[in-house]
Order: C-alpha cells, then sequence, then structure tokens
C-alpha cells in the first residue's frame, strides 16, 4: 500500500519509500566496506516481503549508492520459495546451536 500511494503521488508515501532506500542501501555499503568487497565484482543479495513484493523501486537507488563504494556491485532481489511466507529469520532459531562453540 505505501508503494502504491507514493507511486499515486503522495508527499509522505514517496518521502518514507525515500527514506527506506537509503536506510537499506546505507546498511548494504556499510557491509560492502566491513566485508572488504569494495574492490572487484560482488553481488549484494536483497529478499524478504519489501524487496520481493513492491520494494523492486527501490532497487536502482540501492544499486546506485553500493556503485558509490563498489563500482562493479550487482544488486539482485532473491524470491521466497513458492508459497513460503514465513520470513527470512523465522527458520534460524531450529537450526540455532543448542550450545555456545567451545572456547566462547
Amino acid at each position: 500500500m505505501l508503494f502504491e500511494l507514493a507511486d499515486g503521488g503522495d508527499a509522505i508515501g514517496a518521502e518514507l519509500v525515500d527514506r527506506l532506500s537509503d536506510e537499506i542501501g546505507l546498511l548494504a555499503t556499510v557491509t560492502l566496506r566491513r566485508l572488504g568487497l569494495v574492490d572487484g565484482p560482488t553481488t549484494v543479495v536483497l529478499g524478504g516481503g519489501v524487496p520481493t513484493g513492491a520494494g523492486r523501486r527501490l532497487v536502482p537507488d540501492i544499486r546506485r549508492r553500493c556503485a558509490k563504494v563498489s563500482p562493479e556491485v550487482d544488486v539482485r532481489i532473491v524470491e521466497a520459495a513458492a508459497g513460503d511466507r514465513r520470513g527470512a529469520a523465522r527458520p534460524g532459531p531450529d537450526r540455532a546451536p543448542t550450545r555456545p562453540p567451545s572456547g566462547s
């Protein structure tokens, strides 16, 4: 609904979408820097409800922001498996170790 409002000319909706794009772009660029992925080709993969839904509108802005720190970046969206609406974090807890690794 937010993306529909923004696309329809709603000023507040457009501002929120721009802010979302900025925040996701900032997260991606910080991650690229911290992982040392600024030299050479690399891929940023986006998933989850926002990017895979109406958020495709965000990708050009996110790609532009990432290219400032990693010129050969490729930004892609990965769709969830058909019918899987659980979200990215939900499967995690059942795969987490039951005790910390030794030495922690």
